[in-house]
């Protein structure tokens, strides 16, 4: 069951950021829909043009099977896990 973090009305940089969770550019993270490479953040005005609608932020995402680009503003949830990054030898 995924839950998501919910924090009352005030401040929206720190709500944003408790949303956005740890994904950040370069990132990997995965849930049961896939795999997915970070791609960008994007917030503000680049945000709501990306998905032509009102949000503080969204994610531009490669889905790792697909290589299908995709850009969403789904929120951190308990069944998104990040990846170890791959350290270069």
């Amino acid at each position: 069951m995924m839950t998501a973090t919910l924090l009352p009305a005030g401040d929206s940089a720190q709500r944003a950021a408790a949303e956005l969770g740890p994904r950040a550019e370069g990132v990997s993270y995965y849930n049961p829909t896939g795999t997915f490479d970070v791609l960008e953040v994007l917030k503000g005005a680049a945000a709501r043009e990306a998905l032509g609608r009102r949000t503080d932020w969204a994610v531009r995402v490669r889905r790792r099977t697909t290589g299908e680009v995709s850009v969403h503003c789904l929120v951190w949830t308990t069944s998104d896990h990040l990846m170890p990054r791959a350290v270069n030898a």
